[in-house]
């Protein structure tokens, strides 16, 4: 006990202190550094101690960086130096597409340095000992280096979480899961952005080439690593890929081409650009006044100035001459070329302080001049263009200033930036051989600085960073602030996240660092194979089982055919095409709430969200559809309701003689004829009650709703949006998983890996089990289309997904940004003390057992030979108390056992929140997601987290299973089927297990503080994305574009083909020319020998 007690403290501890945090600090590019070094200075301010490995790949970053650090430095080694001083600047202007062979040249040179590098790291023993003793609590790592991994494994970290300052990943499949997304994503280096046949066959050519080329250009390279370990074998890349614990993107999700990503995936684009910029110095100040505009030229550090072709040069030169009344400031970085010669309005200068001159451009009293430049009474700001290479820390910068671009892309991801910059509508996109036409610039700087609505477009986002438009001088309070209001936020600004990526960074990180490696966050895909990961090997078995039935039903049908005569063959003919027919047959904003009355669970989980946004000012207004009369008053007083009036078809569904009996259901037929069929048959006859009330649509469509939550249980949901106008409208599900759910997310379900809504097994390796899962999921999948075949659009035009997953103890996923995690919002922090009855129960005896099978399946319907097996399995415990939440007091269930106590309502919150020294509460149940939830549900304090519960699982229905696997993963319960009610042995065995072995208490508290510490409340996730969708909902710009693909598209399958098809071609003339060239050889020499002989 005592050990038991000491946990939550030790926990405590742990989060309280800081901690010791090794950052790989990757000297290339003078963007990439200040990224890791801003990052550094974000974890030192926070209390941290951030000690940095600094490898030195180009000598002009040595010393530059935070200066609040240890560091160890790499120096720059001769291949490094060989390579930053070989022209490579002017490879990158003169490159053209991925195979040139200058690039070609440049990424040899590049592998090359990075080679010899690593190979200074990994032999150098004094260095990996010295980060052994380091003890480090964590490892924040760039994933652009490879050696880095092995220099972790070497020095014995384990516990390490990748950190890029791009968008997109290299190795996003083997990093985090999440399947290459060639038919719907640009990838890194896409210069386009629609997804046409041609692109999408570029995508899968240039990621593979960027997957595999390195390899084959590095030589010799994997050999001497291999050298560098004491068993002379390095261990497996891809291996040490899979065991980072999380990923954080300098990704900002609403300016981001969708895409899937998953729970270990983290967002913090934007993280190092500061929200208060120091001011600029007397000389930068005096510069942007010289006259009415400014523009500032960049190319970065990779692509220099200096390094440009000299056509490119004179052209810009000659546009500069065209606009007298302009600055421009050009960072050149060879003063010695004296670029400036001639041109007044020219400014060269090696280094330029970017950062302080954007944010200088839309200060707060020029954001009051570009809030009257929309009536059109003022001019620009100073800092009127950005001309860049389209860096993405400097694409960045510029949106979140609000500074119109003209982007100029190089080389790599710098093409995918300048598709998103202008996705957004704020910029100008070149390509870089334009530059050698000076009327081109000339024309595109016109368009910039001429057509204020690209300014406009821009100032949108700068009008989100400020948070408080009463701060603004120079408003009218009453007038201009609320018409600035209203135009600057019907220009939707991607930029405003619900969750700032500072606190992203910064809790996420904490967790990484007290939790250790989260092997429970891993998608398993990393280790399967191609064919287990794409259910190829169940798809060719379903093929197979196909052909063999076809074939049969061939055989069969010629044997009968044989059989019967001509004349009788027209009448065996209409029977085949009847049989065949049914085969096919038997397969303070005001916001409206749909409370669909079917199940306690689900009507309380809407209720109370109903009170969570009530308790924000939201003028909250719910239409009830009563299914059950049972529940006809439950819910919450402090809404306004609209209730649909109950039918008699409809009223069957809650009546004693027509409950499911859910403890006899077997199987999927089962569960289909009497459960899932029976309650949309029921909502489908609900559904023209509702629409053709009149005086209730009309009421409806009168209160015009900002935005509305409807719940996908339902289809006569989506037909009610429909029908009273509201286009602003989000989901919201009490379940972890969706039927149907690619109709409303766009997100592919991963059959190979996860368990379907109602799958029975947790273990996806073994083929049985995936085909049972992809069978079952098929199965659900074609009842829940056949009922909302005619609203699939309406679903799929939602613009959030809420979802009721906690992705720290649910099964890991695929998602995208539509779907929000709200997984325990309901759950009471604060819990509610119990009353005096319940408190003398619960101090009865040492240990208390609760009972309690649901709303759905009750207890009274359970048959007798459970109950009776039940009851002997509590009298097996005379000190140990079992209150049992039973709905017929009639029955007398608790005649003759002194442990029963039976109760038709029980506090089960109330229960499971309170902690005594003496008590511990065990749960046995049906495993609904509710009660799961209130189980796992952990107060602030850290006594209360560790006074959760461990509890026997017994499903009956639904996805009762997949819930009870999901507990059983994280270690705190039992699992049985509900066969074994009736066994009382099994019982018996199974609750002394859980009474008095110590692990799986140990377990559920270990589950509770990792939920008590979750990166980011559930119910603050909730309300900043509900707020942010009534601002600015719809929200399309988030809608996957593979929800308007076909089969073929999405899964690039045309692609494949094309590519299969010209593999094929190309190996059988090979082929055919290698026989044909053999076999001609062979003739020749028989016939000479036969000549000689």
């Amino acid at each position: 006990m005592k050990l038991l007690a000491i946990i939550p403290l030790l926990v405590a501890i742990q989060l309280a202190g800081s901690a010791k945090i090794l950052l790989y600090d990757y000297k290339f590019q003078r963007s990439h550094v200040q990224f890791m070094n801003t990052i550094a200075d974000i974890l030192v301010d926070e209390g941290h101690e951030v000690v940095m490995l600094s490898n030195v790949m180009d000598a002009k970053l040595r010393d530059f960086g935070s200066t609040r650090v240890r560091r160890y430095f790499i120096e720059q080694g001769t291949e490094a130096a060989a390579m930053r001083y070989s022209g490579m600047g002017s490879n990158h202007w003169k490159a053209r597409g991925f195979y040139d062979w200058l690039r070609y040249f440049g990424m040899r040179k590049m592998i090359a340095a990075m080679g010899g590098q690593c190979m200074v790291m990994l032999n150098n023993e004094k260095l990996i000992e010295q980060l052994r003793e380091e003890k480090f609590a964590v490892t924040l790592t760039t994933p652009h280096d490879n050696c880095i991994f092995y220099v972790l494994n070497k020095a014995g970290i384990t516990n390490y979480a990748v950190i890029d300052s791009h968008s997109t990943l290299y190795h996003p499949t083997r990093l985090t899961g999440v399947p290459d997304q060639y038919s719907t994503l640009p990838g890194r280096f896409a210069s386009y952005s629609d997804m046409t046949f041609s692109n999408r066959l570029k995508n899968l050519i240039s990621d593979a080439s960027l997957k595999y080329l390195p390899r084959l250009i590095a030589g010799d390279y994997w050999e001497q690593l291999a050298s560098s370990f004491p068993s002379g074998d390095a261990p497996d890349f891809h291996e040490l890929l899979a065991n980072t614990s999380m990923v954080f993107l300098n990704r900002i999700p609403a300016i981001e081409f969708p895409s899937l990503t998953t729970h270990t995936i983290v967002d913090i684009g934007g993280i190092t650009i500061p929200k208060t910029v120091t001011s600029l110095d007397e000389h930068w100040n005096s510069i942007l006044s010289l006259r009415p505009r400014t523009i500032l030229i960049s190319f970065g550090t990779i692509a220099l100035s200096s390094e440009m072709p000299e056509e490119y040069k004179k052209s810009f030169l000659q546009a500069i001459r065209a606009f007298p009344d302009v600055t421009f400031v050009w960072k050149y970085e060879n003063p010695d070329h004296h670029v400036s010669k001639g041109i007044e309005n020219l400014i060269e200068t090696t280094f330029a302080p970017q950062q302080e001159l954007l944010s200088k451009s839309p200060s707060i009293s020029a954001f009051v001049e570009c809030v009257k430049l929309i009536y059109s009474i003022a001019e620009d700001p100073r800092l009127s263009i950005f001309i860049t290479h389209c860096g993405l820390s400097s694409t960045l910068e510029a949106m979140m200033a609000g500074v119109p671009v003209i982007a100029i892309p190089t080389s790599t991801d710098q093409h995918r930036n300048a598709q998103l910059l202008k996705r957004s509508g704020g910029g100008i996109l070149m390509d870089k051989k334009e530059l050698g036409s000076d009327e081109v610039i000339e024309r595109n700087i016109r368009e910039m600085l001429e057509n204020k609505r690209r300014v406009i477009v821009f100032l949108k986002c700068f009008k989100m960073i400020i948070s408080k438009m009463s701060d603004l001088s120079g408003l009218d309070k009453e007038s201009e602030n609320r018409k600035t209001n209203i135009i600057l936020s019907a220009i939707v600004c991607p930029l405003v996240e619900p969750l700032q990526s500072s606190t992203n960074l910064l809790i996420l990180g904490r967790k990484t660092f007290c939790f250790g490696p989260l092997p429970a966050m891993r998608i398993p895909s990393h280790q399967q194979s191609f064919v287990e990961h794409n259910m190829i090997d169940v798809y060719a078995l379903i093929a197979v089982v196909l052909l063999v039935v076809v074939y049969g039903i061939y055989f069969v049908t010629r044997s009968i055919l044989r059989v019967f005569s001509r004349d009788e063959m027209v009448p065996v003919f209409f029977l085949c095409l009847l049989l065949a027919a049914a085969l096919q047959y038997s397969d303070a904003s005001k916001v409206l709430i749909y409370d669909l009355k079917c199940q306690r669970s689900h009507v309380q989980f809407a209720n109370e969200v109903a009170d969570i946004l009530v308790d924000e000012g939201y003028d909250v207004v719910m239409l009830s559809n009563v299914l059950d009369e049972r529940l006809a008053d439950v819910g919450s007083k402090r809404v306004r309701r609209y209730i649909a009036p109950q039918v008699d078809a409809v009223a069957l569904l809650g009546n004693e003689r027509h409950r499911v009996d859910h403890a006899r259901i077997r199987g999927v037929g089962q569960v289909r004829k009497s459960v899932i069929c029976r309650k949309w048959t029921v909502c489908e006859y609900r559904t023209p009650g509702i629409l053709g009330n009149r005086e209730l649509i009309d009421q409806l469509k009168v209160e015009k709703f900002d935005a509305a939550l409807f719940a996908t249980l339902d289809v006569c949901g989506l037909h009610i949006v429909n029908a009273i106008g509201v286009d602003n409208y989000a989901f919201i599900d009490l379940h972890s998983t969706l039927p149907a759910s690619f109709h409303y997310t766009a997100v592919p379900e991963s059959l190979s890996y996860v368990p379907g809504r109602f799958a029975r097994q947790m273990d996806m390796t073994s083929l049985g089990n995936r085909f049972s899962n992809f069978v079952m999921h098929i199965a659900i999948e074609n009842i829940a289309l056949f009922f909302m075949i005619a609203v699939v659009e309406i679903a799929a035009n939602a613009s959030y997904v809420f979802i009721n997953r906690d992705p720290q103890v649910d099964f890991p996923t695929l998602t995208t940004h539509r779907v929000v995690d709200v997984g325990g919002m309901t759950m009471t922090t604060s819990s509610k003390s119990l009353n005096e009855h319940w408190s003398s129960v619960l101090s009865l005896r040492p240990k208390t057992v609760l009972i309690s099978f649901g709303t759905v399946g009750n207890s009274a319907d359970m048959p007798e030979h459970y109950k009776r097996a039940l009851l002997e399995t509590l009298k097996e415990f005379p000190n140990v108390t079992f209150i049992w939440k039973y709905e017929k007091p009639s029955h007398n269930i608790s005649r003759g056992v002194d442990n029963l106590i039976e109760a038709t309502w029980l506090p089960q919150k109330e229960c499971f929140s309170i902690f005594f020294e003496s008590i511990f509460f065990r749960l046995s149940c049906h495993s609904n997601k509710h009660i799961i939830q209130e189980t796992l549900a952990s107060p602030p304090s850290s006594l209360n987290a560790a006074s959760r519960v461990p509890i026997i699982a017994i499903p009956t229905l639904s996805d009762q299973y997949r819930n009870a696997l999901m507990f059983k993963r994280n270690g705190g319960g039992i699992v049985m089927d509900k066969e074994d009610l009736g066994n009382s042995k099994r019982m018996i065995a199974a609750v002394r297990e859980i009474l008095y072995n110590p692990e799986h208490t140990i377990f559920a508290r270990r589950v509770a503080s990792r939920l008590a510490s979750s990166p980011v409340s559930s119910k603050e996730n909730f309300l900043r994305h509900f707020e942010f969708l009534v601002k600015f909902g719809p929200l399309h710009h988030l809608k996957h574009v593979g929800a308007t693909q076909s089969f073929v598209q999405y899964y690039s399958i045309d692609v494949i083909a094309i590519l299969a098809s010209v593999m094929i071609t190309v190996i059988t003339v090979v082929l055919a020319s290698c026989y044909f060239l053999v076999s001609r050889m062979v003739r020749i020499q028989i016939v000479d020998k036969v000549k000689a002989e």
